[in-house]
């Protein structure tokens, strides 16, 4: 067995071109964090080029690093043996006393290829550790600038890159839903509720303000578009689901209306009362006539595809989901008061709806006369 087949990064090209080469430790003198490289260079002025170790220069400073020690190589297979392994023998990739990445081999070669999938392994890991040592503060001020360049980026776009961003991310997080547990999806519902609790009001005002202002901004054929994306994608997924599933979804809805204050209910319907009064007449019509047109252009198939899955639904419906559904609706008419209409041929006066079915066209007194039989 030859030493190229022993060490893969030994190739006929690391072979012609190699140079004398210097194995070193670094250390930062402030922080304690150290790191394994080489160098072709003079090992004591060098600094190291890792990425996180880079880095971390930077933040706490290069003219801390102190060489603790440094070996000179001219022979390639005793620098990419004794390369790997200090690499191996001091853990230099998962201990947290050590910048590296990756194993070093002396060659500046990630080897083998399968190491990739460990590099981002450790970058997710780092990360992690970073973010859980940052301040309160400081991740609501990243959080703050994340979303002022997102929102910079989305105004730069144009219709149609929107429309491919929002597909690419509706897939993605499709993707990852469908791999994800009960126990992950509810660990995830609870990260998005405390990162909008941990919000002040004013920039929840501002974003919400923001995203209408944006609706708003949009014509009426994007507007359709960007509903019909969201239809698709929302039938895609209800056609993933099993029956209990969508049993489970239906319930969550309910329950998360049901939790919904009465007050902010109200100061729902009185905003999207105000969106549509403000808009121009034009923008109206125009909006309307672009949803009939769409509706007829379905077939008769299409129509009675959606009828029939109307009143299966509504077959499907419990007793109890029923009489839930009567008791709000009559909870609703509760204290408004009822339109008042006169008999043109008896002259009473009642409620529409009662008066229609037994006055004007059959009315008793219509039929009689005015004089009676």
């Amino acid at each position: 067995m030859t030493s190229t087949a022993i060490y893969p990064c030994i190739t006929e090209d690391a072979i012609a071109n190699y140079q004398s080469t210097w194995l070193y430790v670094k250390r930062h003198a402030v922080t304690g964090l150290k790191y394994f490289g080489k160098t072709i260079q003079d090992p004591y002025k060098y600094k190291g080029s890792g990425l996180r170790w880079s880095n971390h220069l930077k933040v706490h400073g290069r003219h801390h690093v102190e060489t603790l020690w440094c070996q000179q190589f001219d022979d390639i297979y005793e620098l990419v043996e004794y390369a790997l392994t200090f690499s191996r023998e001091n853990d230099i990739v998962a201990s947290p006393e050590w910048a590296n990445l990756v194993p070093e081999n002396g060659l500046g070669a990630i080897t083998p290829l399968d190491r990739r999938a460990k590099v981002r392994e450790n970058k997710v890991r780092l990360g992690k550790e970073r973010w859980a040592n940052t301040p309160e503060e400081k991740k609501l001020e990243i959080a703050e600038n994340m979303r002022t360049s997102a929102t910079d980026r989305w105004a730069n776009m144009t219709g149609e890159e929107r429309e491919k961003v929002g597909e690419n991310v509706s897939k993605a997080l499709r993707e990852k839903r469908n791999a994800m547990s009960e126990d992950e999806r509810e660990q995830e519902r609870l990260k998005r509720s405390k990162a909008q609790t941990s919000r002040s009001e004013e920039a929840k005002r501002a974003s919400a303000l923001e995203i209408s202002q944006r609706w708003q901004n949009r014509t009426p054929e994007e507007k359709h578009r960007y509903s019909k994306l969201r239809s698709e994608i929302s039938k895609a997924i209800f056609a993933n689901m099993s029956d209990e599933e969508l049993a489970s979804f239906s319930r969550s809805v309910s329950e998360g209306r049901a939790k919904v204050p009465p007050e902010r209910e109200e100061l729902r319907k009185q905003r999207r009362k105000a969106t549509l009064d403000a808009k121009p007449e034009e923008e109206k019509q125009a909006t309307v006539a672009l949803w009939k047109r769409t509706n007829s252009s379905k077939s008769d198939e299409e129509k009675a595809e959606i009828a029939k899955k109307k009143s299966l639904g509504q077959a499907n419906r419990t007793a109890e989901a029923k009489a839930e559904t009567s008791k709000k609706l009559s909870n609703s008419l509760k204290g408004k008061p009822k339109p008042k209409t006169t008999c043109p041929h008896c002259g009473k006066e009642g409620n529409a709806g009662c008066m229609q079915r037994w006055h004007f066209d059959n009315c008793k007194g219509q039929r009689k006369g005015p004089e009676g039989p």
